[in-house]
């Protein structure tokens, strides 16, 4: 029996490749700046050429390779959110009960996750007859709904660009005070998410005193009783960088709710007053 001519060209993989640097791009506006976008979109495509290529040399047939091209970008992709997705109902947690070693449950969860792609590629080969049969049905959707994924993220990173309101300039007051030939290397080192030797003390059981003595003997001065002011690294960056809470910056600065506060607090991180 012969095939049926695609009129379909199946381009989705090229668009699958990119959706998920745009998705990133998208749901973290301001923590990216926009010419770092271009080169992770090359690499990704010239990826998804590469494996479009060789499924094609193994089955001679674009619509059917370029299948088997986008559902393992997407699989690929996608395993972060099934890793998320099992550690939220906690079965990330019981099994790190059981087997004492985050290691096999990763390793648990490559193996699971592999055995699914194989049950889909063993669909595929079972179902080729049908594939061949409506290939361009099937390419056509799957063109649709990458461009519909695309755009989509695509006008997201747009209206986040737009809505990004331009603040103050911070003052070169301090600036003119001090002689840039004199400035001396400062090194601000923020251990993220490492509690105080006193906590870790009490809370863990652990003397961490020698790790602090290290640091001492290196010329840092270390903190005894820091507290963050915020409950996040960038929101605790942004507030020590400026030497201002973050509510004192939106009254008078008159920010409104609708601002975004990702791009409020890169602003404030990136032109920091010092």
């Amino acid at each position: 029996m012969s095939k049926a001519s695609n009129p379909f060209i199946p381009w989705h993989p090229l668009l699958f490749a990119a959706f998920p640097i745009l998705f990133l791009f998208a749901a973290n506006p301001g923590l990216f700046d926009l010419r770092l976008l271009f080169r992770p979109l090359i690499a990704g495509g010239c990826a998804g050429i590469v494996l479009w290529a060789v499924l094609y040399f193994l089955f001679r047939n674009a619509s059917y390779a370029a299948l088997w091209c986008s559902i393992s970008i997407l699989w690929f992709f996608s395993y972060g959110r099934f890793y998320a997705a099992l550690d939220l109902v906690g079965f990330t947690q019981y099994l790190f009960s059981q087997w004492k070693s985050i290691e096999k449950v990763r390793f648990f969860y490559l193996v699971l996750w592999g055995e699914a792609l194989a049950v889909v590629f063993y669909v595929l080969i079972k179902k080729k007859q049908w594939l061949d049969r409506n290939s361009a049905g099937v390419s056509q959707f799957l063109n649709r709904m990458a461009l519909l994924l695309v755009v989509f993220s695509c006008l997201q990173i747009g209206a986040a660009k737009m809505a990004r309101s331009p603040l103050p300039e911070q003052s070169n007051l301090m600036k003119s005070r001090i002689q840039k030939t004199r400035l001396p290397n400062i090194y601000y080192i923020i251990v993220d998410g490492y509690a105080r030797a006193d906590i870790i003390k009490e809370t863990y059981g652990h003397n961490n005193d020698d790790f602090v003595r290290f640091l001492e003997n290196k010329g840092f001065f270390v903190a005894q009783k820091s507290q963050a002011n915020y409950p996040t690294t960038r929101l605790s960056l942004a507030s020590a960088l400026n030497f201002e809470y973050l509510n004192d910056f939106v009254e008078k600065n008159h920010v409104s709710e609708e601002t975004n506060l990702s791009l409020l607090v890169r602003t404030k991180i990136h032109k920091n007053r010092l």
